[in-house]
């Protein structure tokens, strides 16, 4: 589980999050219960407020690969879950808690792997770095649009060949996804 900090939430805007999976190819499903290996085998310690008894059935909703992606990535096998749980320092927001071995099961081809604190990866700084940095990208959009600035989010490719000059041709799969901002209006009309 990403344990968060009073103030510093995980995911907070259901919108956002919604757009960011949208994005990514995951869905939104509601149910408590995810998929994971199904036994604590010991080798990371269960969050703070968190039973063992509950892995798996503690989620207040689940986000998954598409039907797409878990073909794509999963390799034959379901593919893991994310449970996104009441984040108990930020009430009414969300953090994730999923079972990372092999890679979820093509889930983190989506999703990114952890970020660790540590070389013996056992501290984790972030679960999920690509769904954040997307659900980041979002929320800055959702705040743009309500200021009057035109959004719009393209792949890497799509960029590239809208946008040649900004954005270099792209090294990555079209999972990548830019945003395109147009402040000019705006920038105009507060000139006049």
């Amino acid at each position: 589980m990403q344990e968060t900090k009073a103030g510093e939430p995980m995911f907070a805007d259901m919108e956002a999050l919604k757009m960011a999976c949208a994005m990514l190819g995951l869905e939104i499903v509601h149910t408590n219960k995810y998929t994971w290996f199904n036994q604590h085998v010991g080798d990371y310690p269960v969050p703070k407020g968190v039973k063992v008894s509950d892995l798996g059935k503690n989620a207040k909703f689940v986000v998954k690969l598409n039907a797409e992606n878990a073909q794509k990535y999963g390799g034959g096998r379901t593919p893991y879950e994310i449970g996104m749980m009441e984040d108990v320092n930020n009430p009414g927001c969300f953090t994730p808690i999923y079972d990372f071995y092999a890679g979820g099961y093509g889930l983190e081809s989506v999703i990114g792997r952890p970020l660790f604190n540590d070389a013996g990866q056992k501290n984790i700084k972030m679960l999920c770095p690509k769904l954040k940095q997307h659900y980041d990208m979002c929320c800055d959009a959702i705040s743009a649009k309500a200021v009057g600035d035109k959004i719009e989010f393209l792949t890497a490719k799509q960029a590239h060949e809208k946008y040649p000059q900004i954005f270099p041709a792209p090294t990555e799969d079209e999972a990548t996804w830019v945003s395109v901002v147009d402040t000019n209006h705006r920038v105009n009309a507060s000139l006049s």
